[in-house]
């Protein structure tokens, strides 16, 4: 979204770096999977405690929660 193809490791590594209290586990993959890894069970509990849910194959509809920032190429 940001206009910055194949920089998702920068914003990886912001989240690793995040102070406590962010929301980190809004962040996912553009396809709608978890990006986290090794903590994306606890991601998806989180997530479902806000009230979002997961289609059948494990991901989120992005086109109903993805952020828009209203930002244009």
């Amino acid at each position: 979204m940001i206009g910055s193809p194949g920089n998702a490791r920068i914003v990886g590594w912001a989240m690793r770096k995040c102070p406590s209290g962010l929301p980190w586990h809004r962040v996912i993959r553009s396809d709608g999977s978890l990006a986290s890894k090794e903590f994306s069970e606890l991601q998806r509990v989180m997530l479902e405690s806000e009230g979002i849910p997961f289609q059948p194959n494990g991901t989120i509809a992005m086109k109903s929660y993805q952020w828009n920032s209203g930002f244009q190429d």
